[in-house]
């Protein structure tokens, strides 16, 4: 009848469609159940895997442009600001915002997670050839967190206006959790503007 083939002498499954029933023992009771349920469990239980593993958020300054912008005079270093007026945030699978524009500050939500963050703005400066500008992680414990930094030079000339697109990746240790993290913009060699700042931010692994 059929009944005690060995798994190799079944036909193979087609393409599957997410309502295949699957064998499960609970309480030592066999009980049934379905592709999309093991596939629910695997993406909403288990860091690191689907859509509760990663994640991602976006924040938009609006209080500095190019209209008004922020003023950073040569050797000064100042935390970058983002107010976040313009926010999307409902993909970020994470119980923790990604920044908080009032401290200003990165912020983690497990010990081990990884992330990757775009750092978007436009900049200029009097005396291009003799300026540039650090932009630096900051660290608040023993990890060398300000190791996470770039030197960012001037290439049009002369008061005229730049795009910098700049991608950093960085782990949490459990001080980062805890504390945060905040970005740092130095002006070495003369004034420099900064305008229009966005923060991209996406959880690549999850810990939790």
């Amino acid at each position: 009848m059929g009944y005690n083939k060995r798994i190799s002498e079944l036909r193979g499954a087609s393409e599957l469609q997410g309502g295949e029933l699957f064998a499960t023992v609970q309480s030592s009771e066999t009980k049934y159940t379905t592709l999309n349920n093991i596939k629910s469990y695997m993406t909403g239980s288990i860091g690191g895997i689907g859509g509760s593993g990663h994640g991602w958020a976006r924040y938009d300054d609006s209080q500095y442009t190019k209209v008004s912008p922020l003023i950073v005079t040569s050797s000064q270093q100042l935390v970058l600001p983002n107010n976040a007026n313009n926010t999307i945030n409902s993909y970020m699978n994470s119980s923790v915002e990604f920044y908080d524009s009032t401290s200003k500050k990165i912020q983690m939500e497990n010990d081990g997670d990884v992330y990757s963050m775009v750092i978007v703005f436009e900049a200029k400066a009097p005396n291009a050839n003799q300026t540039h500008m650090d932009l630096t992680l900051s660290s608040t414990g023993i990890t060398p967190y300000d190791r996470v930094s770039k030197s960012l030079v001037f290439a049009k000339g002369n008061d005229l206006w730049e795009n910098y697109y700049e991608s950093f990746h960085f782990y949490a240790d459990s001080d980062f959790v805890t504390n945060g993290n905040q970005w740092k913009l130095t002006a070495a060699g003369g004034t420099v503007n900064i305008a229009n700042v966005i923060y991209f931010i996406q959880r690549t692994f999850n810990a939790g």
